[in-house]
């Protein structure tokens, strides 16, 4: 007899039910152990993301701890301004009762002043000599002063900071260091800086020699200050009856005395502020970190980790992408068994997470570690500069999660693309052709064409604001120009990335026709999308930051170069004179300045002579007679500060006519290529020779120009004349002369001379406009002062050059004197593009290296099959140079191009910048030679060695 049972209910848990709670973590754990192995299985590829995502964190995490190594704790704060003493005292101001002072802050005081005037509400009283009288009977202090001396140098004279006092005191260590030698056992001894010492060319044990004030000094030991790095040059001098007079500053340390709160009050009445260590040690938080500070290292972090998160997530989506390729036999096989899409998805996702994090903490402890060595090659001796080893924590906690998220980032589009596969195709390795979607190359062209319609749009109406006759700065369309300048070349890019597909197909199109290696190494990179478009997307990201920095670095070099007035050529050694007094007391100077000059044997010389630069007038008479009268050129095409509709740059009447600009300057006809820096035309000194004058460049802040009809206009003035003023110059509105009306119709010149002019172009600009001759002047019956000396060398002057004019500018003068210097010019862009340069082909180098070692690890199914059929070795290095032209080249070119588009912008807007100053050549290096070097050594690498038993089938 057959019974039937029932069968058992079966109860379904409920979502929220344990049991599915324990299933779900178990999956998860499951799918993590997977993704795990599945890392360890890839050793190459979870090798390379792995470094990929730690590279970048490396200099993230060590520049957090250099920075956190420049932050002062509070402790290390006070140690630096009082040493080992409990306080010290300053004298501030006059007494004041109104004075008050931070007490854990006493950088900050202050005195009650009126609001409209600035000026202290009470009167302004006399220092006190010293505060030991406001202190509490038989406090000990310690007086330490602070000035100027100079001293002997081997090649003539030098400045030095002087600390004047018993600074080797042990109760002042902190503040300042003892690095050598012994402390000065008496008034005769001193002690040194570092630099002082290089500067003195000297060492312990030798005599240093004073000359202001006099004074001679045996070095005895090497002490610096904390503050300061080890090149200031300083020297500490004992307090004597000499050196108390150089003194400027004076502050007193208390050793075993400080104030509390409450009695800092009455010694701020009394114009003495005082640095308590308690009470600046109980300022609150702990650290002295300036939140401007703060938030500077975080925006700095935030566009360093953004960028890096760029490129990293597309070579390391690369990576990915030919791992999840390699693994679909395996993916394939977990779906056969049930393993769900999203569990699929999952495991490719977990293994981002792993290898981010692994990257992430390899990346901070190489960073932690290695920001040790560079502090220690950074520290130049001052506190500042290495306050002690600081790790940031928080920080470092920071970028372990940024890199999990990258990790995880990375893997995002192969997980997607790892579970659209058929299971029997992927079983079997099937690899199938890549189809081109039809919606990207839209896109990306339609983004490609607005990058540059939005770039070209915005630097014209930028260009259109500027050229208005009133700039209102807060505009928004100025804003919205701006905003259309830096976004659209970056909507270009991401165009090039969408439609990176499409690019390639026609790029393999065009390469069939270069021979066989040209054909299927382009080929290779169209089939590969996933693997090339990111690799090429990561170089012209990091090609179109150098793009620009190269265009902006040499556009912008280049206009400060242009406007940059020289006091002389080019590394030339000037004296410039500034005579007053007498005109015995001016030639006397003058003569000292030529001589000067003459001492330190320069291969040429030459004399600029021309009215003196300032003058004293006793009773309307000046007290040098040579300006009696002077001679101005008249300028002609200035706009009127009268017109309303002026904007800028303009002359009164009376300015044109007096001739407002470079007065005119006389120099011997042998002696203008050392004044000039250049050789000058023939036709140019043929017209010199007969009488005629050299016209300049001039500023381009000079109104009008001296020169109309091939002559220049010269009248001479009474001396009076100057002082009724002028017209004026102003960048955004005009600015009437400061007369009464336009009284050009009023005044009239002693005499009028025309000159006939030539113009002359020189190397650089030079602050005089209008050059004749001696020979002229005397004709003009001009009386010309020595000016500036010039003197030329065969190489650039020496610190011994230097220090020599120094000493000889330092006088004694009665009346007037002369500044003595070396003309270094403008800084010269070329070391910058170089740098830049170098960090893009690093850059690219890298990138590129791990795009095309991706395409060497995929390759090599193809390269066993080729090899079967007969391929040479020269065949497959030649396949690896096209597809280093291709990946590298697409993504230099485009990048050069995007990084190029809003510097062009930024010409079209300003007037200073030009477009002619943009560095082709060394963007033809960075778009073109970079990838042909680039090119080149990936053909030297030999290929490796077929397997020719891991050929598989092409379905």
């Amino acid at each position: 007899m057959t019974v039937l049972d029932e069968a058992p209910v079966v109860v379904e848990a409920s979502e929220s039910s344990p049991r599915t709670e324990r299933s779900r973590w178990a999956r998860l754990g499951a799918e993590l152990r997977l993704a795990r192995r599945q890392a360890l299985r890839e050793k190459g590829a979870s090798a390379l993301v792995v470094a990929l995502v730690a590279l970048p964190l490396i200099a993230i995490s060590a520049g957090l701890v250099i920075w956190d190594s420049h932050q002062p704790t509070l402790a290390h704060e006070v140690t630096v301004e009082l040493g080992q003493a409990q306080s010290r005292i300053e004298i501030v101001s006059g007494p004041d009762p109104t004075l008050q002072q931070g007490a854990a802050d006493p950088w900050w005081w202050e005195v009650s002043r009126d609001p409209e005037t600035g000026v202290p509400v009470n009167a302004v009283q006399p220092f006190r000599d010293d505060p030991l009288t406001l202190l509490p009977a038989g406090t000990a202090t310690i007086e330490i002063g602070t000035g100027t001396i100079t001293a002997q140098t081997p090649g003539g004279i030098g400045a030095f900071t002087a600390v004047i006092g018993d600074a080797w005191n042990p109760t002042l260590a902190g503040r300042y260091e003892f690095l050598s030698g012994r402390a000065p056992s008496g008034l005769g001894e001193a002690m040194v800086s570092p630099g002082a010492l290089t500067r003195l060319g000297a060492a312990v044990g030798d005599r240093i020699e004073l000359t202001e004030p006099a004074a001679s000094f045996t070095i005895s030991g090497v002490l610096k200050i904390a503050s300061e790095p080890d090149s200031a040059p300083t020297v500490f001098l004992p307090s004597t009856r000499a050196t108390d007079t150089a003194a400027e500053y004076r502050a007193w340390f208390a050793p075993d005395w400080e104030p509390t709160a409450s009695e800092l009050a009455p010694l701020n009445r009394e114009g003495v502020i005082v640095f308590a260590r308690d009470l600046m040690l109980s300022r609150e938080g702990g650290r002295s970190i300036d939140p401007g500070s703060l938030w500077a290292v975080a925006a700095v972090t935030a566009i360093v980790g953004t960028f890096t998160a760029y490129l990293v997530v597309l070579l390391a989506g690369a990576a990915f992408s030919v791992s999840a390729r390699r693994q679909q036999r395996s993916l394939a096989v977990a779906a056969s068994v049930g393993a769900p899409a999203g569990s699929l998805r999952r495991m490719v996702l977990l293994q981002g997470t792993v290898l981010g994090l692994v990257g992430g903490v390899i990346g901070a402890a190489i960073g932690i570690a290695a920001a040790y060595p560079v502090l220690v090659l950074l520290d130049d001796g001052r506190a500042a500069s290495f306050w002690g080893f600081h790790v940031p924590w928080w920080g470092i906690v920071g970028v372990i999660l940024f890199a999990v998220a990258v990790g995880t980032a990375s893997a995002f589009a192969p997980a997607r693309t790892a579970t659209k596969r058929d299971v029997l195709q992927a079983l079997r390795g099937a690899r199938l052709p890549v189809q081109l979607r039809t919606k990207r190359p839209l896109w990306g062209s339609l983004l490609i064409a607005t990058g540059l319609a939005a770039t070209v749009t915005a630097g014209l109406g930028l260009a259109a604001l500027n050229a208005a006759e009133t700039i209102d700065y807060n505009d928004p369309m100025r804003s919205l120009a701006v905003a259309g300048i830096i976004g659209g070349p970056l909507l270009f890019q991401l165009g090039v990335i969408l439609a990176g597909h499409w690019l390639l197909t026609l790029i393999a199109r065009v390469f069939s026709r270069f021979g066989l290696a040209a054909r299927l190494a382009a080929r290779d990179a169209a089939a590969h999308p996933g693997r090339i478009v990111p690799a090429f997307g990561a170089i012209a990201a990091c090609v179109f930051i150098a793009a620009f920095a190269l265009s902006a670095v040499s556009v912008s070099l280049a206009s400060a170069a242009r406007n940059y007035v020289w006091t002389a050529p080019k590394d030339s050694a000037y004296v410039s004179v500034w005579g007053s007094g007498t005109t015995a007391e001016a030639e006397e100077v003058e003569d000292a300045a030529v001589q000067a000059i003459a001492s330190t044997e320069p291969s040429s010389v030459a004399i600029v002579r021309g009215e003196p630069v300032s003058y004293e007038v006793v009773d309307g008479v000046p007290l040098d007679d040579r300006l009696e009268t002077v001679f101005r050129a008249e300028r002609f095409g200035a706009a009127s500060c009268f017109d309303p509709a002026t904007v800028g740059i303009c002359l009164t009447d009376y300015g044109s006519l007096i001739g407002y600009g470079q007065p005119l300057r006389v120099i011997a006809e042998d002696e203008l290529p050392t004044a000039l820096g250049t050789a000058v035309p023939d036709a140019a000194l043929r017209v010199f020779r007969d009488g005629g004058a050299l016209v300049l460049p001039a500023p381009r802040w000079s109104a009008g120009t001296p020169i109309a009809d091939g002559h220049v206009t010269l009248r001479e003035w009474d001396g009076e004349v100057l002082e009724l003023g002028g017209g004026d110059m102003s960048d955004d509105a005009p600015v009437i002369a400061s007369i009464p009306g336009d009284t050009a119709g009023e005044i009239a010149p002693l005499r009028v001379e025309r000159l006939p002019a030539a113009e002359v172009s020189i190397p650089q600009l030079l602050p005089w406009e209008i050059v004749i001759s001696p020979e002229a002047a005397e004709r003009l019956g001009m009386r010309t002062a020595v000016v500036t000396v010039i003197g030329a060398y065969d190489a650039a002057p020496t610190q011994q050059i230097i220090d020599k004019l120094a000493l000889l500018a330092s006088g004694p003068w009665k009346n007037g004197g002369f500044t003595a210097g070396v003309e270094r010019g403008p800084g010269d862009a070329g070391p910058w593009l170089l740098l830049i340069l170098a960090a893009a082909g690093a850059l690219v180098l890298g990138a590129g290296s791990v795009a095309l070692g991706l395409a060497r690890v995929e390759r090599r199914p193809d390269d066993a099959t080729l090899t079967a059929v007969g391929a040479t070795r020269r065949l497959r290095r030649g396949i690896a140079f096209w597809q280093s032209l291709v990946i590298v080249g697409l993504g230099a070119l485009s990048g050069t191009i995007a990084g190029v588009i809003p510097m062009i912008g930024m010409t079209l807007a300003l007037d200073d910048l030009r477009i002619a100053d943009t560095p082709w050549l060394w963007l033809a290096g960075l778009a073109l030679g970079i990838p042909l070097v680039i090119a080149v050594a990936s053909w030297l690498v030999p290929p490796r060695h077929p397997d020719l038993t891991r050929r598989t089938a092409i379905a």
